[in-house]
């Protein structure tokens, strides 16, 4: 199978694809931020930050890294 050599620059999509990306994280994290005020009773800012935050850190790093693990 050929294949073609990648070149250094930039596709022209890539400003768009981290767009969507980061507009799926936020209405992640605001989903996530809502269920655990509303029926995981966390009233405190401090642990919903820390329980959701990690969860959208690992969930960005572990897509971050497919994407680089496919080129």
């Amino acid at each position: 199978m050929r294949r073609r050599a990648r070149t250094e620059t930039s596709r022209a999509s890539a400003p768009a694809e981290w767009v969507a990306s980061l507009a799926a994280i936020a209405c992640s994290a605001d989903t996530s931020w809502r269920f655990a005020a509303d029926y995981l009773d966390m009233a405190g800012a401090a642990e919903r930050t820390a329980m959701f935050g990690a969860a959208e850190l690992a969930t960005a790093l572990r897509c971050g890294a497919r994407h680089e693990g496919a080129q």
